[in-house]
């Protein structure tokens, strides 16, 4: 984790409750506007790789454009970490698969010459793992359904028990923008894919949730506002203690609050407009 990351202690340790559940949990948290949602999940996201759990992040900030279910699909499993591997010694390794965004944009186009034969043979194997299926049955799946082969590829790491982070949720209602074209029949409770149809992505979303929990899945979810909102912990405001903590990390900073009792605010100190600016923008916690 960042050693600038200050507080948020009890955010962290109910994480990690989370992903040590033998159950798949949702984890739901809302907060202001430049709380620190988003550099929360990138903690979450390092004790994922610390502890070599599987997951992967989608962002849905007002620059995504997620317009189509195949590439919403192909971004979700071209950022796994630690959810695929190589074959080695006729065994599927567990480590992290630098190959697999080049074998998802494969698979897609149909060019599986240009993927390497162990990049191959590992996807395969995941596949055989829930379809049952020979190499030449497999390619056509990937070929004739695939957003639906995409999925299933993600099912099959549910035993992992994989995180999934979704930033920036309140962004999906606005259904006029946030609509998705997908052959994935959402309504059914057994997926399939039928014919292209439009969806309003915040349900799209919503049931591809369901599914992957069902799987195994956990799920950490963050936004201004959120469906069951009572159900979501509120991510509170920083003490004025964790925003010095964090502000003595800084060279430019330190000299500044030198001398400073802890519980000192920052509004009240007679500073130069020009530190207390420097201040403001290196506290802003990335949110």
């Amino acid at each position: 984790m960042s050693s600038h990351f200050v507080g948020r202690q009890k955010e962290l340790e109910k994480f990690r409750q989370n992903i040590k559940s033998k159950k798949p949990t949702i984890y739901r948290i809302v907060g202001k506007p430049g709380i620190g949602k988003s550099s929360l999940i990138d903690q979450f996201r390092a004790i994922c790789k610390s502890e070599n759990y599987p997951n992967t992040y989608i962002s849905f900030d007002t620059d995504s454009h997620f317009s189509d279910g195949i590439i919403l699909l192909k971004d979700l499993v071209g950022r796994s970490s630690c959810c695929f591997g190589e074959i080695k010694d006729g065994k599927l390794q567990d480590d992290s698969a630098p190959w697999w965004s080049d074998f998802v944009s494969a698979v897609t186009e149909t060019k599986f010459g240009k993927v390497a034969d162990g990049t191959l043979k590992s996807a395969i194997a995941l596949y055989k793992k829930i379809e049952k299926k020979d190499k030449q049955n497999i390619i056509e799946d990937a070929t004739k359904t695939p957003e639906l082969f995409l999925l299933n590829l993600l099912s099959t790491v549910g035993e992992k028990k994989p995180v999934i982070f979704i930033d920036a949720y309140e962004h999906l209602f606005n259904e006029e923008i946030f609509k998705i074209e997908s052959f994935l029949d959402l309504q059914r409770s057994t997926i399939c894919e039928y014919e292209k149809k439009e969806y309003k992505l915040l349900h799209y979303i919503d049931r591809l949730i369901d599914f992957l929990q069902s799987k195994g899945w956990h799920v950490v979810v963050t936004g201004r506002v959120m469906r069951e909102e009572k159900k979501a912990d509120k991510l509170e405001p920083f003490s004025d203690d964790d925003i010095l903590s964090f502000a003595s990390n800084y060279n430019e900073l330190h000299k500044y609050i030198t001398n400073t009792s802890s519980d000192a605010k920052l509004k009240q100190r007679k500073e130069d407009e020009d530190k207390v600016l420097k201040i403001l923008k290196k506290l802003s916690f990335g949110g």
